[in-house]
């Protein structure tokens, strides 16, 4: 989330001077869960210092557990409605959702990849990324729609993976640039890195 936020500074997407709203999805599965979709998400204001830094991990900590505290606790009126979503015709939904806005910042840590998963054929991979896919979107829409920054984290072995997707076509016109600004962030914690 540090990471993430400190991303959408250094390319002047954000400034410090007010928090940032990052995004966590969450998965609410429970055992012998066979729903096929059980995510939610809470989100949570990530400060920075005047020099773009996210200093503070304590406090990023304290308010990821408290917004995961209180997930179920409060149901929203259109969490209520999401099964009559089952119930419309795809060209509705896909209208209707080309209206709603994508997280300035999107952080999911999906943890370590199983082993059924990171080695399919029996041989395990040394590395693994996971991360989102959106299809039929557009530069235009997600310009209109507010696009930042995605981060997903994985674990294989004793490889930890970061896929960083740019989602704002303006401060990530391309690979390059995203890269710039990724690598500049991890420099500066000091964390190693192999790109991809």
């Amino acid at each position: 989330m540090a990471l993430g936020a400190e991303i959408l500074l250094s390319t002047g997407r954000v400034h410090a001077d007010a928090p940032i709203r990052v995004s966590i999805p969450v998965a609410t599965r429970g055992e012998n869960d066979l729903r096929s979709n059980t995510t939610t998400g809470v989100s949570i204001a990530v400060e920075a210092d005047a020099d773009g830094r996210v200093s503070d991990l304590r406090e990023v900590r304290r308010r990821s557990k408290e917004a995961f505290g209180r997930i179920g606790t409060a149901p929203s009126p259109a969490k209520a409605l999401e099964p009559l979503a089952q119930l419309l015709p795809d060209p509705v939904v896909a209208r209707m959702a080309r209206s709603s806005p994508v997280p300035l910042c999107l952080c999911s840590n999906l943890g370590t990849v199983p082993d059924d998963y990171a080695a399919p054929l029996g041989v395990p991979a040394s590395s693994v990324v996971l991360r989102s896919v959106t299809r039929g979107v557009t530069r235009a829409m997600l310009r209109a729609r507010g696009g930042g920054v995605s981060l997903w984290l994985t674990r294989t072995g004793d490889t930890v993976a970061l896929a960083v997707l740019g989602l704002d076509p303006d401060h990530f016109p391309g690979d390059d640039t995203l890269r710039t600004h990724v690598r500049k962030v991890l420099d500066a914690r000091g964390i190693t890195t192999t790109m991809w």
